[in-house]
């Protein structure tokens, strides 16, 4: 097994300004120190304990794609919303969470799409999203603390229906930087939540008709304990 580091400012780092396999170059700062996770779909399924918060659909395989993609699918139903959910790891704002995921969505017509992180209740969130029902266009960066009154950044980012690479990083634990195909997109410095979060991955259909949110790969870390 090799591990790829990248030194930079006397850290170490993994995966830093790495080509991945064609997949892009994956900017993602993140420390040797750190405690990381991270799930590449082989075989079409979540290779770890994740569980459905809501369940209005179901996931599979992306079909033509052996290198390990999931797909979350909704059923027919106006309204239906189907997510993973990784509950049993704690990521905390003291500990510096971030996120990467390489994702596409395919139909982006009447679709409501979510990446990122939640706690115990809906409105304890730091992700990116897609909302054409709230007359979105372009990927959005949103986090709340429980207010229910969320702070959000339109990030200017159209959005299409090829595979993109979606990154938040905390800067600081007051400041969360967001990041498209490693570019810089916003940055979020209120409401940023402090209860426990887990990685949550959501598409809902707003219309008659099945919407999906394909996701090749997710990674996550954070300062260890």
């Amino acid at each position: 097994m090799w591990v790829i580091e990248v030194r930079t400012n006397r850290k170490q780092y993994l995966y830093g300004g790495i080509d991945c396999l064609k997949h892009g170059a994956i900017n993602a700062r993140v420390e040797s120190a750190s405690a990381c996770f991270c799930d590449d779909f082989w075989q079409g399924g979540p290779n770890y304990s994740w569980a459905e918060r809501e369940s209005s659909g179901n996931y599979s395989t992306v079909p033509g794609r052996p290198s390990g993609w999931i797909s979350l699918n909704t059923n027919n139903n106006a309204g239906a919303a189907y997510s993973l959910y990784l509950d049993n790891l704690d990521f905390l704002a003291q500990y510096n969470p971030s996120a990467i995921a390489r994702m596409e969505v395919p139909a982006i017509t009447n679709v409501e799409v979510r990446m990122g992180f939640i706690g115990a209740a809906d409105d304890d969130f730091i992700y990116f999203i897609y909302n054409t029902g709230e007359g979105h266009s372009t990927w959005h960066l949103r986090c709340d603390n429980g207010s229910g009154s969320p702070t959000d950044v339109d990030t200017g980012v159209s959005i299409d229906s090829v595979p993109h690479t979606i990154m938040f990083e905390f800067y600081s634990q007051v400041r969360i930087d967001g990041y498209v195909d490693g570019n810089k997109v916003g940055e979020l410095t209120s409401k940023i939540p402090t209860n426990p979060l887990g990685l949550y991955m959501y598409v809902k259909t707003l219309e008659n008709g099945v919407k999906s949110l394909y996701c090749d790969m997710i990674t996550a870390w954070q300062d260890r304990y």
